[in-house]
């Protein structure tokens, strides 16, 4: 459901920048629209994955990720060559988290197998 809203807003604001365009106003950051909606979404996302699962690495996993949505977000309104190293530092610190995740997740599915066969 929030991918469809999602969606829906993106197409919203791409025909909203679209039609600034063609109507010559003032040129309008839709990058940054966009990213400060998803901003809002990944943290709502948090808040509600915590209703379902409430283990702290689905937490870590879910809040890292909004985390690095608020960096890429700061690296579009940042001056150049801050911008670049905010980017660089959020897909880094994405694909970390991606990494200690599965981790954690290998670890977890270890402990639960031998507990169920033991």
């Amino acid at each position: 459901m929030a991918s469809l809203v999602l969606l829906a807003i993106f197409v919203v604001i791409g025909l909203e920048h679209l039609w600034a365009m063609a109507a010559g106003l003032p040129e309008k950051n839709f990058f940054a629209s966009f990213y400060t909606i998803l901003i809002f979404v990944d943290i709502l996302i948090v808040l509600i994955s915590l209703r379902y699962n409430y283990r702290y690495c689905t937490l870590f996993r879910n809040s890292g990720f909004a985390l690095t949505t608020v960096v890429i977000r700061l690296a579009l309104t940042a001056p150049p060559y801050v911008n670049v190293i905010l980017g660089s530092g959020a897909v880094l610190f994405a694909v970390g988290l991606t990494f200690a995740y599965n981790i954690i997740m290998k670890d977890t599915v270890r402990k639960i197998s031998a507990e169920e066969a033991g």
